[in-house]
């Protein structure tokens, strides 16, 4: 890995992160439905909401996200397989700035003070990050 992170702030804080301190910009290419534990992906469509105030909020989970430089994937993808393990892929870097989900831009910085930002109540927070209408 050439950089890597936990998620206890969120997926998407923490990949708005890692484009920030390493000036690039990360792609979320992956379906956002497809990033969520079926649990959780279960819940949200009982819920009838996005996926992507799941990605974008505190919730303290400790995941790893990594990157994997491209003249690296071919030892990483032998290892892996060695190992039996399967790790999710979310996205690529690429040259620019900032946090893209597809191709519409995600105010990382927004999202990372939102809880902030509602003086810290849940509700608010909720339903800003539901507001923020990414699909």
């Amino acid at each position: 890995a050439s950089a890597a992170m936990d998620t206890s702030d969120g997926l998407v804080a923490t990949l708005d992160q890692l484009a920030r301190i390493n000036e690039c910009a990360i792609r979320i290419a992956e379906p956002t439905d497809a990033l969520l534990h079926p649990k959780v992906g279960a819940l949200r469509e009982t819920l009838g909401l996005p996926a992507f105030p799941f990605l974008a909020s505190h919730h303290g989970e400790f995941e790893l996200v990594f990157g994997v430089p491209e003249d690296a994937l071919d030892r990483f993808t032998g290892a892996q397989r060695a190992l039996g393990w399967v790790p999710m892929l979310v996205g690529r870097v690429e040259a620019g700035e900032g946090l893209w989900l597809g191709r519409r831009f995600v105010d990382g910085a927004r999202i990372r003070n939102l809880l902030r930002e509602t003086g810290g109540d849940l509700r608010t927070y909720a339903t800003a990050l539901i507001d923020i209408g990414f699909a």
